[in-house]
């Protein structure tokens, strides 16, 4: 048994910092999926979809990547129709070709959660690693019923939360999956509390957070004395987000000289009336360019998440030079970011939150809301940084299992 990995997981998640991690520090033997896009082809015009095309990451050869094939067909030839759980089949196929493959090489799991519970069933005998990137489904519907009674406005997204995954019919498998594993690894800290509520063992978890995309920073254009403090919400308008709580606090707190954006394809039709209250403007969406935009004429980001598996959205505004208010229930916390960059705010709180937005809009009024000092403090939070900790996780993880 060689202490190199196999790793399985559909589509381009994370963009491979995973696999990518494992090859970097030479631990991958191979990564399973349902479609890579071969590296003789990158330079290539086949016509593919552009989705298609983004199955690759520079740094991770196709040499190290098997597609399963009874996967893409399931996924791509033969989808499942009317199944509930259409994907349930290519997890499992892809999990099962990942556990033949370490078996064959002698080799050790490494499963995102999902995609686990069968390779791991497979092999009890060899060594498993779990990657955790949701909060587990019991932790996150105790915490939404909780809110649920205090603001019966989020009924809709309360229920359709419940009706897309009901705890009761969710596949017992991604209940268990942590239960298999010798080791875990999460992106917050947020998601290690869940697990260890469901009773796994804190000491055998580890977080990493996310990090900052290529071409996620950009630089502010000088426009001049700022009309507005311009605070941005950017996600769906659903329960877990907070939008609720957000909108409202901003009615209580209605901060002087201050407007407040909201950005959502997807709104709970319950908090429609919450929207119209002054200085809140609604978008359904806007295209990229839009958005960079409101990043660029917006000081403050603020989504007051009631659940988050992290919240890349977070690291994206930061990545502006928007300071950052958020809840412990994200990956905020685990950035280690000074007071000057971000605020944490109790969960489903009001009062916690109309103290952080009325600060801030003192803050920015007096001057001292700084763009620059919040992207340089940001600036090391790379995904290449996210690689370094994870090879040093993974190998702190190895060291203890021997």
């Amino acid at each position: 048994m060689t202490d190199r990995f196999v790793t399985a997981f559909v589509g381009a998640r994370d963009r491979y910092e995973l696999p990518l991690a494992l090859y970097e520090m030479n631990r991958l033997e191979a990564h399973v999926c349902d479609f890579y896009y071969p590296d003789a082809l990158m330079d290539k015009s086949l016509g593919l979809p552009r989705k298609l095309r983004n199955r690759h990451r520079d740094g991770l050869p196709s040499r190290m990547v098997n597609v399963d094939l009874g996967s893409m067909a399931r996924k791509y030839l033969f989808p499942a129709g009317r199944d509930p759980d259409p994907y349930l089949a290519v997890d499992r196929s892809l999990s099962l070709a990942a556990a033949r493959l370490a078996r064959r090489t002698g080799t050790h799991l490494f499963l995102h959660s999902h995609y686990a519970y069968w390779g791991f069933a497979a092999l009890p005998d060899v060594t498993k690693f779990l990657y955790q990137f949701h909060p587990h489904a019991a932790s996150v519907r105790s915490l939404l019923e909780a809110d649920y009674a205090e603001h019966p406005e989020v009924r809709w997204s309360f229920e359709n939360e419940l009706d897309s995954q009901p705890l009761e019919r969710q596949r017992p498998e991604a209940l268990i999956e942590w239960q298999l594993a010798d080791r875990i690894i999460c992106a917050s800290s947020f998601t290690k509390r869940s697990l260890v509520q469901q009773g796994c063992a804190a000491e055998i978890i580890a977080v990493v957070p996310y990090g900052i995309m290529d071409g996620e920073s950009s630089s502010r254009r000088d426009t001049g004395e700022p009309a507005v403090c311009r605070f941005l919400f950017v996600g769906q308008g659903v329960q877990r987000k907070g939008l609720h709580l957000l909108l409202k606090a901003w009615k209580l707190a209605a901060p002087a000289r201050a407007e407040l954006v909201v950005v959502s394809r997807t709104i709970d039709p319950g908090l429609r009336g919450l929207l119209d209250q002054p200085n809140v403007r609604y978008f359904p969406g806007v295209e990229r360019a839009a958005l960079n935009e409101l990043y660029e004429s917006s000081a403050v980001f603020v989504m007051p998440s009631l659940v988050e598996g992290f919240g890349l959205v977070y690291l994206e505004a930061l990545a502006a030079g928007l300071y950052c208010i958020g809840t412990a229930n994200t990956g905020l916390p685990d950035l280690a970011l000074p007071k000057s960059c971000v605020s944490i705010v109790p969960t489903t709180e009001l009062d916690g939150l109309i103290e952080a937005m009325t600060a801030c809009s003192n803050a920015f009024w007096s001057g001292t809301l700084s763009k620059t000092e919040i992207k340089d403090s940001v600036r090391k939070l790379t995904w290449e940084f996210r690689r370094a900790q994870l090879r040093t996780v993974i190998t702190e993880l190895l060291r203890c299992l021997s």
